[in-house]
């Protein structure tokens, strides 16, 4: 049997056209369906976060109200408010100073606690008490020193007093495990 090859060409130009035509509307059917579907075609509240890819969110696409910290559990808030240092804590000490007077207040973070920062503060805030010096200080035994370079585990506070009533000085110093 002899099979004309022009009869075949014309059988199969029909065919494919059609899949010409087929293979082209498939691969524009969502940029289609992108411009037919519209946010007043989505139903409030039912979109979840299933169907959002993950990165894909910026900060103009949620409202600035819809994400505070009213909206977080309290264990979430506590953790996001917690400082982020293992065994941070801020110690205290204080001393009064007479009328006409100049003191200076010490204090060591907890045994094996290094410090991070420190400083004080008078209980008034008139100007005739003045902070003079506020730096880090390191313990040895029962005695401070000036602290070394990278190491610190106490604060130093020295201020004057010239009112005519005694007035506290406090020192504070910020301490951190260094674990």
């Amino acid at each position: 049997m002899t099979i004309s090859l022009q009869s075949s060409t014309r059988r199969l130009a029909p065919a494919l056209a059609v899949t010409a035509v087929v293979a082209l509307s498939a691969g524009t059917g969502s940029a289609v369906a992108a411009k037919l579907i519209t946010g007043a075609d989505i139903k409030n509240n039912s979109v979840t976060t299933s169907d959002i890819k993950n990165g894909t969110l910026q900060a103009k696409d949620v409202k600035s109200t819809s994400l505070n910290e009213s909206k977080l559990s309290g264990a979430v808030r506590a953790k996001l408010n917690a400082p982020s240092v293992n065994g941070y804590e801020v110690k205290t000490a204080t001393v009064e100073l007479a009328s006409a007077s100049a003191g200076t207040v010490f204090v060591a973070c907890t045994t094996g606690k290094v410090a991070v920062g420190g400083g004080g503060s008078f209980e008034t805030t008139d100007f005739d008490a003045i902070l003079q010096e506020s730096l880090p200080q390191k313990v040895i035994g029962d005695f401070f020193a000036p602290a070394e370079a990278g190491f610190a585990d106490a604060w130093a506070v020295t201020g004057t007093h010239n009112g005519l009533d005694p007035v506290d000085l406090t020192a504070y110093v910020i301490c951190v495990d260094p674990s």
